[in-house]
């Protein structure tokens, strides 16, 4: 099915925004690619199938935009609010999600490789089965994340939070690891950074995935 395609913001705010705003809009199944959203408020939007390849967020309301199939190819969510948001089966790669508040997000089963995460907050979030195949989340706080089941293969966690997390079953081959902090962290085998945080790790045949809990 083709999408329908909207080729500037105030053509989609006209027919489907309310007060200069996108809250609550159902933006599924449009092609918003390339567009420059920065600032405006999409808190609550539902955007199945939609694709914003190369669009710009920055600094968007975007809490609890709920999204499945979206393509997010080098989206821009620089300093975006994200917090309860929902990705599923969505393509995120090269996105950048820098200074994002990603709060009690939940981003399952995604391709998210080459994303950044630079200084972003991941407190509380969900992100199962998604594929973090070098991305970049320098600085970010993933106190208490679910990672089960995650590629990290080649990721940077330089200078996070990753107190409490849990990375059962996550494949982090080749991610690098320095200053973090990691109490309470879960993982199956022996520790990632082997009590070196200070230290770059490489975390190959240190976090063995198997099916057993």
């Amino acid at each position: 099915m083709a999408l329908k395609r909207f080729a500037d913001r105030e053509a989609l705010l006209g027919a489907h925004g309310r007060d200069g705003t996108l809250a609550d809009a159902d933006l599924s199944d449009l092609d918003l690619a390339g567009l420059d959203l920065s600032g405006l408020d999409l808190s609550g939007t539902v955007c199945n199938g939609a694709s914003l390849v190369g669009a710009v967020l920055d600094g968007c309301d975007c809490t609890t935009l709920f999204g499945q199939k979206m393509d997010l190819t080098g989206a821009s969510f620089r300093g975006a609010r994200l917090e309860d948001c929902f990705f599923q089966h969505g393509r995120l790669e090269g996105a950048d999600f820098t200074g994002a508040m990603v709060r009690r997000g939940r981003i399952f089963m995604c391709q998210a490789q080459n994303t950044k995460f630079v200084q972003a907050d991941l407190t509380d979030s969900e992100l199962l089965g998604t594929n973090f195949t070098d991305a970049d989340f320098s600085g970010a706080n993933l106190s208490r994340a679910v990672l089960r089941e995650a590629v990290l293969e080649g990721a940077r966690l330089i200078d996070c939070d990753l107190r409490e997390t849990d990375f059962r079953k996550a494949n982090v081959n080749r991610a690098i690891c320095r200053n973090v902090q990691a109490e309470g962290a879960l993982y199956y085998g022996r520790s990632p950074w082997d009590g070196q945080t200070a230290a770059e790790q490489d975390w190959e045949g240190r976090l063995p995935r198997f099916d057993g809990e």
